[in-house]
């Protein structure tokens, strides 16, 4: 079978980002289907009605409205500017077969051929953008919804619309968070289950094929911080780590700039490689939790606040899911040295596996 996956996948900072659709594709083609991910080139919305329903939820949403404003007018954390040295570009184009950049129109006006059509995980139901509702796909093709993400968003009245209508011609839907499963069986689809990210659909050793050994000599903590907002002092890890005798290696993604400490780039292969040799991993993003899961390091992981506050919704049902709720920091870096039930969290994985391969019938080879 020909699948053709449409999720995020353009960041040049974002090693979550790149690696959940990596371990889909992968995934996908481990089942014995060819596989292409489509390039997605979103541009900000031109169709007049999706212009209002940004401009609703901005209203009815004064957080998000007050935050958006604020980075307007440079106070928030500045974009970056240059991540060559990332070589994300490279990465995607070497591990993955990909179209060439498609606009909205492109995509809705000719179609790449395939037999069935993923949406991927990530946040991407976090707007009505129809390319990511695969609304494009022909209707004697498979339609497939592997854990999307809604962000948290609690969509108005017209969102719901949209959704509902999206929705309704699935194959399989599912959703990476409890609230997002709920609203879709809200919204009319009573089937829909709940799935993992898809970088949880394979254990330590498939990363290790990929991962680059770090050249570092000293053993360390390695924080990654994204650019969303969260009220944590930086300080406090270099201060923690001066006292356990440790280096710490600092990487921000998300276009996040740091002003006061030495930061690293790294490839995705590097991250992979600073993560599985951290004596300890600190951070505010998803990805980095869920590699540090995978990797069995000791973590902890840094709630967002304001705007972004409702994107804790992920956080919190990973954490949950393996009952881990006392790795979110609250105000404090002792937690991260308590030991962790990483033998429950292998179960769990495999569990989780063997339920989407169970799930994903309509995927399977004939």
């Amino acid at each position: 079978m020909n699948i053709g996956i449409v999720t995020f996948s353009q960041s040049n900072d974002n090693y979550g980002e790149v690696l959940q659709c990596y371990a889909l594709y992968k995934y996908v083609q481990s089942k014995g289907h060819h596989c292409f991910l489509l390039r997605y080139e979103q541009t900000p919305y031109t169709n007049f009605a999706l212009k209002a329903f940004t401009l609703l939820s901005l209203i009815t949403n004064p957080q998000r409205l007050f935050s958006l404003l604020k980075k307007r007018r440079g106070k928030m954390i500045p974009h970056a500017t240059d991540n060559t040295d990332r070589k994300f570009f490279e990465f995607r184009s070497k591990k993955m077969e990909c179209t060439a950049p498609l606009t909205k129109n492109e995509i809705l006006e000719n179609p790449p051929e395939a037999d069935a059509y993923i949406c991927g995980s990530d946040q991407i139901w976090a707007s009505p953008d129809p390319i990511m509702y695969l609304s494009f796909a022909p209707k004697d093709s498979i339609k497939c919804a592997f854990a999307p993400s809604f962000g948290g968003l609690t969509p108005n009245a017209y969102a719901r619309l949209l959704i509902r209508k999206y929705i309704k011609d699935f194959d399989f839907v599912s959703c990476r968070e409890m609230s997002g499963v709920k609203l879709c069986r809200e919204l009319g689809r009573e089937d829909t289950c709940l799935f993992p990210d898809p970088t949880l659909m394979h254990n330590a050793s498939f990363y290790s094929q990929i991962a680059q050994e770090p050249p570092v000599g000293d053993k360390y903590i390695l924080l990654y911080m994204l650019g969303n907002k969260s009220e944590f002092d930086i300080q406090a890890v270099y201060d923690f780590a001066h006292k356990e005798g440790l280096k710490v290696i600092y990487i921000t993604g998300q276009n996040r700039v740091e002003n006061y400490y030495r930061t690293t780039n790294a490839t995705v292969e590097e991250w992979l490689g600073l993560i599985k040799g951290a004596e300890y991993v600190i951070t505010n993003s998803f990805h980095g939790t869920v590699f540090s899961l995978i990797n069995h390091k000791k973590f902890l992981t840094i709630p967002l606040v304001g705007a972004y506050e409702r994107m804790n919704v992920r956080i919190h049902d990973l954490l949950s899911k393996f009952k881990l709720n006392n790795r979110l920091y609250r105000d404090s870096l002792s937690p991260i040295k308590e030991s962790i039930d990483f033998e429950y969290f292998d179960k769990e994985q495999q569990r989780l596996i063997a339920f989407v391969d169970q799930k994903l019938k309509i995927l399977r080879q004939s």
